[in-house]
């Protein structure tokens, strides 16, 4: 009986012994390099106390089944005991491996490996540290049984089974290599991950909303206000496009201003559309009023526009009835416009604008708009809640709108009148919860963290100097104007979490499991997830489904309708119609057409276009457009960047170290750590294009631009 009630205890004892180590781990992995920097040198992983609590969870299970088992076969571990001391830390060497191997493959958590290796150290020493105490307390021959044990350690690796587990201990590392540099294997990867990652899912997929029909960039869509069967599709490039919902057949252009959105890359276009509140009501004046939110690049030159449209009889007549409200010209890079527009309860239009949108010279808030939520009257002829603009801004022009009375910063000289909240740095989309009223905003982020924020009149949301939860290298303004809040929900970039879609709090029927729950996504996976909309912090999300297409062609955009359907938007190839407006339904009712395949690289041969979209998508944020290592974020990685146009670089660089460098990161050739891996979503030859269009920087470069 005594040896029956001993054994579960030394287990429990033993898995006590790993959960200190997990702990110890966390403590120390900021502090500690468990991995040497000679061996190799590894990226920063920030993970959420979420990914802590999924790690405590396989390594507990894996070491249990393995303490059992050695406990069932071979009587258990003796802490005093050389020999089994010497059984004991090679399993524990092969519950490592397993646990790694599970949480790298089967989870999406943020993988750190110096946390990871950190527990298996610290697992170790805490197990080595039992042994010398219990051989002490025991009065054996102290030293001799630390001799035993180092031989048995020595012995053990001449083994076939002590061989066998050694090879076992260092697969998650090779796995974690070829991740990096063989796309094959990083593929494989993938699909497990998403068998796993969808097998967690509530039982949803997604089918073609419109009877297969495809987009040329499909940014997002839009309900009629008063004919649920008509469906307004805005395209990236300039065209607003209404079909049959949800039959589809031919679509009608309402407006095409391709012409004057012009050049489209980096994050402009057609951004944010939305119809006024008096929509489709014939006693109106602004029956056929909309509103388009919308980047116009010529020649190097962008300008942000909002504007005013009403309907007209063809396409061209709507585009003659522009109205403009901003002009805004800003610095040319096109990153961080924002989009969203919506108008609330209150009548006023709600305008979500990114930091980006500021000329040269100009980033004051008291002379620019940027960064925040915008609130104006776009009636104020006909309101008495509102006046006039007292001022313009520093370069462009506003007209055709008037300031709200109860603006929350009217009064304070230091921001532009228009602002409703401020702190921001690129929402791009939101919509208010029809039952609360709450304005809920994704926020995307730098290169590390991304929000959830539930945006509120007067608010700062600490953007530049707070991002998640966590300062950043900007130091704190003396002067902090609104009320500071931060997010209610924010997660880190992993490799294929890295850009978030802001969504809606859903108020339909057709899905009560996700009924009042805020639904969301990321552009780079298509994740879709859901999370209480109570309001409060929340740590974790669910997931719902996942799109068929990502990175630079995934998820723009979550509407709910006014029947309860959930559409999503992908934007797809910018050279051909492979985008779609998907629609969720649960997975025993997908009647529907599937969505068209994910583009490969072996759909089409990659475009001279495709391949400057992907260096604008993927690299010019850092790098610059310019390839002069000024991108907008260069300056928070606090290393310095190349100027691929500099001789230099071009003649001291090879196609192959560039190669390395694009598909396996900094550490490859012992460059910074910030640098991340694309091996796992390039093609072969998206990788030569963009180390051929950086070749191009150069103008002088007439280098072998690459193989094949």
């Amino acid at each position: 009986m005594t040896r029956t009630v001993a054994v579960p205890l030394r287990i429990i004892f033993q898995l006590l012994l790993v959960l200190v180590a997990i702990f110890l781990a966390d403590i120390l992995q900021d502090k500690v390099a468990f991995i040497p920097e000679f061996i190799v040198q590894l990226p920063e992983v920030d993970y959420t106390r979420r990914d802590f609590h999924t790690v405590i969870v396989y390594f507990l299970a894996v070491y249990a089944v393995l303490f059992t088992l050695q406990t069932v076969w071979l009587g258990g571990w003796r802490p005093g005991s050389a020999p089994s001391t010497v059984q004991q830390l090679y399993g524990l060497a092969a519950g490592f491996a397993v646990s790694a191997i599970l949480i790298f493959i089967t989870s999406a958590i943020a993988f750190d490996p110096n946390f990871i290796v950190g527990i298996a150290v610290l697992t170790a020493a805490l197990f080595l540290l039992v042994f010398l105490v219990a051989s002490w307390m025991e009065d054996t021959s102290w030293w001799s049984n630390v001799g035993a044990l180092c031989t048995g350690m020595v012995r053990r690796l001449f083994t076939v089974s002590g061989v066998l587990i050694v090879l076992l201990a260092v697969s998650p590392g090779i796995m974690a290599k070829l991740y990096v540099s063989d796309r094959a294997f990083a593929n494989y990867v993938t699909q497990i991950r998403i068998w796993f990652s969808h097998s967690d899912q509530s039982g949803y997929v997604l089918v073609n909303a419109l009877g297969g029909r495809l987009f040329t960039q499909p940014m997002m869509v839009r309900s009629d206000p008063v004919d649920a069967a008509r469906l307004y599709v805005l395209e990236r490039h300039g065209r607003v496009l209404v079909l049959d919902y949800p039959g589809g057949g031919e679509a009608q252009v309402v407006l095409d201003i391709r012409d004057e959105v012009g050049d489209v890359e980096s994050e402009n276009g057609a951004l944010g559309l939305a119809f006024h509140p008096q929509f489709g009501q014939p006693e109106s004046p602004s029956a056929g009023d909309f509103f388009l939110y919308y980047t116009s690049v010529h020649d190097g030159q962008q300008v942000n526009r909002l504007s005013r449209f009403t309907v007209g009889e063809t396409a061209a007549v709507t585009a003659q009835s522009e109205v403009p409200l901003m002009q805004l010209p800003r610095e040319p890079s096109g990153f961080h416009n924002g989009g969203t527009l919506e108008f609330g309860a209150d009548g006023f239009l709600y305008m979500a604008i990114g930091e980006g949108v500021h000329p040269k010279g100009a980033r004051d808030q008291s002379q620019t708009l940027r960064g925040g939520i915008l609130r104006i009257d776009v009636d104020c002829a006909a309101s008495a809640r509102s006046r006039p603009p007292s001022r313009q801004p520093a370069a462009g022009k506003t007209a055709n709108y008037c300031i709200p009375l109860d603006n929350p910063f009217l009064h304070v000289d230091e921001l532009m009148e228009e602002y409703w909240a401020i702190g921001l740095r690129n929402p791009y989309r939101g919509a208010f919860d029809q039952n609360t009223g709450w304005f809920w905003v994704g926020d995307v982020g730098s290169t590390q963290w991304e929000e959830i924020n539930v945006v509120r009149a007067g608010g700062n949301y600490q953007f530049p100097f707070i991002e998640g939860y966590e300062p950043t290298t900007i130091a704190r303004p003396s002067q902090v104007w609104g009320t500071e809040r931060e997010p209610l929900y924010a997660y880190v970039h992993t490799a294929y979490d890295r850009a978030v879609v802001g969504g809606f709090v859903y108020a339909g029927e057709q899905f009560p499991a996700l009924k009042g729950r805020y639904i969301f996504a990321d552009n780079y996976s298509s994740r879709v997830f859901s999370m209480p909309a109570t309001g409060q912090r929340v740590d974790a999300v669910e997931p719902v489904v996942t799109a068929n297409q990502y990175a630079q062609r995934g998820t723009s955009s979550l509407t709910q309708l006014g029947n309860g359907d959930i559409l999503l938007t992908t934007l797809g190839r910018s050279g051909a119609a492979t985008g779609e407006v998907l629609r969720l339904v649960p997975d025993d009712a997908a009647t529907g057409p599937l969505p068209a395949p994910a583009a490969t690289g072996t759909d089409a041969p990659v475009t001279a276009q495709e391949i400057r979209e992907l260096y604008v998508a993927n690299c010019a944020r850092c790098h610059g457009l310019a390839g002069d290592g000024q991108g907008p974020d260069a300056g928070l990685l606090q290393v310095p960047l190349p100027d691929f146009r500099s001789p230099q670089y071009q003649s001291a660089v090879d196609f192959e170290t560039m190669r390395r460098v694009i598909v396996e990161g900094g550490p490859a050739a012992n460059l910074s750590p910030l640098m991340p891996s694309w091996g796992h979503l390039l093609t072969d030859d998206e990788v030569v294009g963009l180390i051929r269009l950086i070749r191009q920087f150069d103008p002088n470069n007439e280098s072998d631009q690459g193989a094949g």
